[in-house]
C-alpha cells in the first residue's frame, strides 16, 4: 500500500503536506505551552509546596495567618 501512495506525485504531495501540517501544529502547540509556562517557571508547584513545608517546620503553623482569621478567599500561594 505504501509503495502505491508514494509512487504518484499526488500521493507524495499528500504525505508531505500532511507531515508539514502536523509539524506546524506541533510547533504552535509547543509555543503555546512555553508562553503559559514561562512566566511561572518550571516546578512552580514544587517550589510552593517546599515553601509551605519549610514555613510549617519553622513556625508549627500549617495554615497562613490570613487563612485562620476567618472567612477567606483562596489566593495564589494558599
Amino acid at each position: 500500500m505504501r509503495a502505491d501512495i508514494l509512487s504518484s506525485r499526488a500521493g507524495r504531495v499528500l504525505v508531505l503536506g500532511t507531515t508539514g501540517a502536523v509539524g506546524v501544529i506541533a510547533i504552535a502547540w509547543t509555543a503555546t505551552l512555553v508562553t503559559i509556562i514561562s512566566p511561572h517557571g518550571l516546578g512552580v508547584d514544587f517550589q510552593q509546596y517546599l515553601a509551605h513545608t519549610t514555613q510549617w517546620q519553622e513556625t508549627g503553623q500549617f495554615y497562613l495567618p490570613h487563612q485562620l482569621a476567618g472567612p477567606t478567599t483562596i489566593d495564589n500561594g494558599d
